[in-house]
């Protein structure tokens, strides 16, 4: 399940009025990749005909669903609404969240200073910055998996019967879809046509091979295949080596050894 859809389900169950599931509904949709909502609020409130103090409350709610922080304005109302959730946001870290970018650029003498804390207090502080998430929406960055669609697909029939068709002649009730130029009732799928055509392969390759259509009958008319003990090519000409031969004149299948 993506963010997205976990996000319309919280929403259908914690906000029971329509135009609250409506403008939830946009909001989710008008997030960016890193779950910030970067649109107006003021043009978002005139497309559903609604006070943008409306937008705003629902906003609200949004952001301490799970995940905590989408629909934040920026990174730092992202990590202070996480911060809230925790109870670990005082006014020493919003002093730290208001200057975020002296954090970036390393400056923490000052940043001592603006949030009136020791060095060990702010490593603490910046720690438990580091275990939030900036990104709530990154997780459905990742690439998406994969489905294999497979080549046949064998189905059921009447009276017990199977059927194997190619996945792209099947429609989506899973019939077999008609082929052009041919009568309705004489569909041909094409699974069956390129199964044809490996088996008539098969016997092809096979006929290359001086074991493969050997043969012999047994007394009841029954005929058993010979199993010769090396491959040779019959197209090429000229004798099956001697093994092949000897083996070849072996009764099968063997006769019954009496016990001693």
């Amino acid at each position: 399940m993506t963010i997205r859809e976990r996000l319309l389900r919280q929403v259908m169950r914690a906000m029971p009025d329509g135009t609250d599931r409506r403008i939830g509904a946009m909001l989710i949709d008008e997030l960016d990749a890193a779950g910030r909502l970067t649109a107006d609020r003021a043009e978002l409130a005139r497309r559903l005909n609604v006070a943008p103090e409306r937008i705003e409350a629902v906003r609200q709610r949004l952001m301490r669903f799970n995940p905590v922080g989408v629909a934040a304005m920026s990174l730092a109302e992202c990590l202070a609404v996480q911060l809230q959730a925790r109870n670990r946001f005082d006014p020493a870290m919003a002093a730290l969240l208001a200057n975020l970018d002296l954090l970036a650029r390393g400056e923490r003498n000052r940043l001592r200073a603006a949030c009136g804390v020791d060095a060990d207090d702010l490593a603490e502080m910046i720690a438990e910055l580091r275990a939030l998430n900036p990104r709530p929406w990154a997780e459905d960055a990742a690439d998406p998996v994969q489905t294999r669609i497979p080549d046949l697909i064998v189905q059921e029939g009447p009276n017990g019967t199977w059927r194997v068709a190619a996945a792209q002649d099947l429609s989506r009730d899973g019939r077999a879809e008609r082929r052009p130029g041919r009568p309705a009732g004489n569909p041909a799928p094409r699974g069956r046509t390129q199964t044809c055509r490996r088996l008539a392969v098969g016997r092809a390759l096979a006929g290359t091979c001086a074991g493969a259509a050997s043969a012999q009958p047994d007394g009841g008319g029954r005929t058993y295949p010979v199993p010769t003990g090396r491959f040779h090519d019959a197209r090429a000409g000229g004798a099956a080596p001697a093994d092949d031969a000897a083996h070849r004149r072996r009764p099968w299948p063997p006769a019954p050894t009496s016990a001693a």
